[in-house]
C-alpha cells in the first residue's frame, strides 16, 4: 500500500475496487480524515483516470455512497473487509448517459440502454438522470424506436423506463400524451 494511502487515525479496513480492475486491499478508511482526502489518496494509488473530483466511494453491499458526514458519525461503520468501489460520481455518469441518448449516434444510444438497467440499481444515478431530463430524452428515443422495427432496443428502452418509474420523481416533465403514446408499445411487446 503506497504511503499516500495511510492517513492516520481510527478507521475501518476495507477493500477498494475500481471499474478498471485496479484494487487496493485493506485500505484503512480513517474517521479523522475527510472523505475528500480519502478519495484523493485512493485515486492516486489506483491511478484513476481524470481528476479526483470526478470520483466517489460506493458501498457495494448497500448500494450507497459514503458521505462526508458518515466518517464523522461514530454510529456509522463498515465491517472490516467490506467492498468499496471507487467510481465516477453519479452526476457525471448521468450527464454522459443523457448526452449519448440525445446524440445521433445509434451505437452510443444502444450502449447506454444496455447499461441502464444495471446503473439504475444506483439510486443516486437514477435521481441525477431524472433531474437532467433523462426521462424526457428517453421518451423521445422510445418514440423514435417505435417508428423503427428495432423491437429489442425498444424493449431495453421500455425496461429502463419501468426502472425509472420506481424513483417517483420527474414525471411532471413528460407530455400529457405520454401514457397514451406509450400504452400501444407496452401492450404489443
Amino acid at each position: 500500500v503506497p504511503d499516500c494511502v495511510v492517513v492516520g487515525g481510527v478507521g475501518m479496513k476495507v477493500n477498494i475496487l475500481s471499474d478498471w480492475g485496479a484494487t487496493l486491499p485493506e485500505y484503512d478508511l480513517k474517521r479523522d480524515q475527510s472523505l475528500e482526502r480519502h478519495v484523493a489518496a485512493i485515486c492516486q494509488a489506483l491511478k484513476a483516470p481524470g481528476g479526483k473530483e470526478r470520483y466517489a466511494l460506493f458501498i457495494e453491499a448497500t448500494l450507497e455512497y459514503i458521505r462526508p458526514e458518515d466518517l464523522a458519525n461514530m454510529n456509522w461503520s463498515l465491517q472490516d473487509g467490506a467492498s468499496i468501489r471507487l467510481k465516477l460520481r453519479p452526476e457525471i455518469i448521468a450527464a454522459s448517459a443523457v448526452k449519448k441518448l440525445n446524440s445521433g449516434d445509434a451505437e452510443s444510444k444502444k450502449k447506454v440502454l444496455t447499461l441502464m438497467k444495471g446503473r439504475l440499481k444506483d439510486k443516486e444515478f437514477g435521481i441525477k438522470f431524472i433531474e437532467m431530463d433523462g426521462i424526457v430524452v428517453l421518451n423521445r428515443y422510445i418514440q423514435e424506436l417505435s417508428k423503427s422495427k428495432t423491437q429489442n432496443l425498444l424493449g431495453f428502452a421500455l425496461t429502463t423506463l419501468e426502472c425509472l418509474i420506481s424513483f417517483n420523481i420527474g414525471w411532471d416533465s413528460l407530455p400529457p400524451t405520454f401514457v397514451a403514446d406509450i400504452v400501444p408499445f407496452v401492450t404489443s411487446t
